[in-house]
């Protein structure tokens, strides 16, 4: 796996931040665990790492943060994941994007 991301800080009002993460990995999990469970104790090492087509996955994500007033915050953010060989399956490959709305209200922090 690998990760960046740069936090641009207040911008007075504004925050904006930003990450890329790259991980590339074999099978795991408990579809995973089925799978040799039903194979049985013979075939255990039929399926390494090795011998897995790997799944790579690519995730970008920003985000912005608008206060107008204290105690009250809106926030967006863009992420775009790229997934090549999903679930370790040679050519399965998905691209998918995801938008958020959010509004965040502290009425403590806005009249007190």
């Amino acid at each position: 796996m690998l990760s960046i991301g740069a936090d641009f800080g207040d911008l007075d009002r504004f925050l904006l931040s930003g990450s890329l993460t790259y991980v590339i990995h074999g099978k795991y999990g408990l579809e995973y665990q089925t799978m040799i469970a039903a194979m049985g104790p013979d075939h255990i090492n039929d399926l390494t790492p090795s011998t897995a087509t790997p799944e790579h996955r690519l995730e970008a994500l920003i985000e912005a943060v608008y206060k107008p007033i204290e105690g009250l915050e809106i926030s967006s953010g863009l992420g775009i994941v790229q997934i090549w060989n999903r679930k370790c399956t040679q050519g399965d490959n998905l691209t998918d994007m995801q938008f958020k709305i959010g509004v965040k209200f502290d009425p403590v922090a806005m009249f007190c």
